[in-house]
């Protein structure tokens, strides 16, 4: 008080001392004011944006309702001769679209050699406003984003287990439009004119069950192409493919390669081969005869050039029929017995640094009265064939300490087999084959003749023996199980006329 009245006396007047903290709260005040009103003028700002947009996304989420709903009233007139369907569709800013022309999108059936099992537009009902489209197809929802996103909300008709295909298709019959606004309402009306489900296959263009070493291709046009590949990838056991410059899904089905009972000389496949199991050989016997009973024959199959380069991975399989006195491994002579043979697996992966062989010479059945002749079942289980590469195997094993890189899940055991190991000729035709189907997954390898011996086994024969089996008699018989085996295929085209009313406007068709 005493420093006050020094102060007034000192200016000549009275004054108030103003403290600092006192400034700051005023301030803080009036920033803190601030920043209210800013954000109040922000929001009154936006909302005359994002009210209206709210709205159009909520227009277009019953549009969406509606057109699930449609989906069911639809089907029910697509499969019925007297129900006749009316719809009501609640809309926003829009126009509705009827469009049954194989330029909007169609479906096409090919069976053996390209042939056209059946085709025809599927037509499509849609609704097109500012926050995308949806549609009625092929008895399926569809939605369609600005960004040209597409998904599914209801799944079509085409159902595929992995043993039948059923494909009750829905052809949308009309061609018109209607523009709604402000919230207008559109009434779709659908029926079949005839009430007939006209039976496509089975029937005269092809019978139940589908012939083996048979294809089934499919085709679809659509604008919503990469949702119905998406459908059929994840909701089917079929494995669908698109071309985004056509806007096109193709799925191919095959229904297995029967029993190959062929010259030997001709090779094998091993196309479609089921490699989720892992011992999916089902019959491999080689029957060879030589060209003259004195000789000593080889036969040699691997995989032939692809688009003129050496593949890679390769697997050669090697047999070969001895006459006359033998020797086993060791050099020691065996016996005269003319029945003897020498097998061998060699599997080759260069860019991984791999190498496998497995062989044994071991005594084999053969025709009656026929010296020449080698008759050997590749299933055998009593058969065993000799590891003897310098490196453990790769391919064979989990165990990450056993010398397995992880490159395959191998057959049957848990660990990798060492130098000196064995292993049954049965378990070793199923793991190469498969292991080479594997590494193949398009289409699995075939095996032609080797043009030269490629020998595995330490000491084993040489030369060039290949031509000197008898091509004209020794066969190879090969089976397996498929990974795409359709066995049942059924088809049916119903047609469904849609038009277009407004609540208070006639009929637009």
């Amino acid at each position: 008080m005493l420093v006050n009245d020094l102060r007034s006396a000192k200016n000549g007047h009275d004054s108030m001392i103003i403290r600092d903290d006192a400034v700051s709260e005023i301030f803080g005040y009036l920033i803190l004011m601030g920043i209210v009103v800013l954000g109040i003028s922000i929001i009154l700002l936006s909302g005359a944006y994002v009210i209206p947009d709210s709205k159009e996304t909520a227009q277009f989420n019953t549009v969406e309702q509606a057109f699930t709903v449609g989906d069911s009233r639809m089907s029910k007139a697509r499969f019925s001769t007297s129900i006749f369907q009316e719809t009501p569709f609640e809309f926003g800013d829009g126009t509705v679209f009827v469009n049954g022309t194989e330029d909007d999108s169609y479906i096409a059936i090919y069976g053996a050699d390209q042939k056209l099992i059946h085709r025809c537009a599927l037509g499509t009902v849609k609704y097109v406003g500012d926050n995308g489209e949806i549609a009625y197809q092929g008895g399926g929802v569809w939605v369609k984003y600005p960004n040209g996103g597409t998904i599914m909300r209801s799944p079509p008709d085409f159902n595929y287990n992995g043993v039948t295909l059923t494909l009750p298709i829905t052809r949308i019959d009309g061609n018109t439009s209607i523009a709604v606004n402000g919230g207008g309402a559109v009434m779709l009306d659908a029926s079949s004119p005839d009430g007939v489900i006209t039976p496509i296959y089975p029937g005269i263009k092809g019978m139940n069950p589908v012939p083996q070493n048979y294809s089934i291709n499919i085709t679809i046009k659509s604008d919503y192409y990469s949702a119905w590949a998406d459908y059929i990838n994840e909701r089917t056991s079929a494995i669908a493919v698109t071309d985004p410059s056509k806007k096109i899904v193709n799925v191919s089905l095959k229904t297995g390669i029967p029993l190959q009972n062929k010259l030997a000389i001709d090779g094998f496949t091993t196309e479609a081969m089921d490699t989720d199991d892992p011992t999916p050989i089902e019959v491999f016997i080689l029957n060879l005869t030589g060209r003259n009973p004195g000789n000593c024959y080889t036969l040699t199959y691997c995989v032939p050039d692809i688009d003129g380069a050496e593949p890679d991975p390769q697997l050669y399989i090697i047999v070969t029929r001895l006459n006359g006195k033998i020797k086993d491994e060791a050099g020691v002579p065996v016996n005269e017995n003319k029945n003897y043979g020498v097998i061998e697996f060699k599997y080759i992966d260069k860019a991984n640094g791999i190498e496998e062989v497995f062989a044994n010479c071991t005594e084999y059945q053969r025709q009656e009265f026929r010296e020449d002749s080698l008759y050997i079942d590749m299933l055998n289980q009593s058969y065993v064939l000799n590891y003897h590469s310098t490196n453990p195997t790769v391919t064979w094993g989990t165990d990450q300490a056993n010398f397995d890189t992880g490159l395959v899940i191998g057959y049957d055991d848990s660990s990798d087999i060492m130098p000196g190991g064995s292993k049954t000729l049965h378990d070793i035709t199923q793991h190469y084959l498969w292991l080479m189907a594997k590494q193949y997954p398009d289409d699995g390898p075939d095996y032609d003749i080797a043009e030269k011996k490629i020998s595995g086994l330490p000491g084993g024969p040489t030369g060039n023996n290949n031509f000197k089996f008898n091509p004209d008699e020794s066969r190879v018989f090969i089976k397996y199980r498929s990974g795409q085996d359709i066995k049942y295929l059924y088809i049916t085209e119903g047609v469904l006329k849609v038009g277009l009313s407004s609540k208070t406007g006639s009929m637009q068709s």
